[in-house]
């Protein structure tokens, strides 16, 4: 899709992971524009480690995924309930006042007010100069909107730096369709199917990324959050046929390190490895794990 990305304009991951406790990868991708993570980090610590804290308590559920959200929905009132009082929902309104006045000296020849110059920008949470939205499935314009609201209120000096926290590239369509059906308000299983709620033009972390990569946010600097299915209480990945870890993953390319077996790269899904284990004819798939030998041996 031509309006998705994965971020290439973003600071250099390493920097900002270097910034955040390593449990907070384990559920979300972070990304940060504009040195967002530094500015948060080293400049306004109460309000990161109040971030940081919502974060490590943020835990949804199937069920919630499930729920239809209305205005609001389960999941935009668990993170109401997460962040303190000290956290306001907030609206800008400012006036401009023009002064004309002569190219030399201090003589003004006319002076006005532009009432309303900004008016009706809104912002989920404001705690001193940062600011956190969250979208976690509306319309991909609304990023537009948080976008700018966010820039209306930098260029004001409200915000120093703004959060958007998101449903990540990683809940993707696979993730959704495991989940069935949609649920009523009554709790009564649906009809619909529940990915059909969360297609690609809804919020997620790639539509971000790709107006954040194209300065939709101004001068602002932008921290993005994307949640990931660390995030849901009981999630388990769909078992493998053997122990794997993920080392890369490339869009249709993943290379993987199984003990004993070397590097294979696996193309397209798993079940077709490229290189074997050493033995004529028998894949990494089929070759038996013998303990204390070499299985090329």
């Amino acid at each position: 899709m031509d309006d998705v990305s994965s971020g290439h304009v973003a600071d250099d991951k390493t920097n900002v992971a270097s910034l955040f406790p390593m449990d907070i990868f384990d559920k979300f991708e972070v990304f940060s524009y504009r040195d967002a993570a530094s500015i948060l980090a080293n400049g306004f610590r109460e309000e990161f480690e109040d971030i940081v804290s919502v974060l490590r308590r943020l835990r949804i559920t199937e069920t919630m995924i499930r729920t239809p959200g209305g205005s609001k929905g389960p999941i935009a009132y668990h993170v109401d309930q997460l962040f303190s009082d000290a956290w306001q929902e907030t609206r800008i309104s400012a006036d401009l006042h023009v002064k004309l006045m002569k190219a030399k000296g201090t003589s003004i020849l006319s002076e006005y007010t532009r009432e309303g110059y900004l008016d009706g920008h809104r912002i989920d949470f404001v705690r001193s100069k940062v600011a956190v939205d969250l979208e976690w499935n509306s319309k991909d314009q609304t990023y537009d909107r948080d976008l700018y609201a966010f820039s209306a209120f930098y260029e004001a000096g409200a915000i120093d730096v703004g959060v958007i926290i998101t449903r990540g590239s990683s809940m993707d369509n696979a993730f959704f369709r495991r989940l069935g059906k949609v649920l009523e308000k009554d709790g009564r299983e649906g009809k619909e199917a529940v990915y059909k709620k969360y297609g690609a033009s809804t919020t997620w972390m790639g539509k971000l990324l790709y107006r954040l990569d194209a300065g939709r946010n101004g001068g602002c600097p932008v921290l993005a959050v994307g949640i990931t299915p660390g995030s849901v209480l009981n999630f388990v990945y769909p078992a493998r046929p053997m122990r794997l870890q993920i080392l890369k993953r490339r869009s249709a390319r993943r290379t993987l390190w199984r003990t004993g077996c070397g590097l294979q790269t696996i193309p397209g899904h798993f079940g077709h490895p490229s290189r074997t284990c050493g033995l004529p004819g028998r894949s990494a798939w089929s070759q038996p794990r013998r303990l204390g030998r070499n299985p090329a041996s």
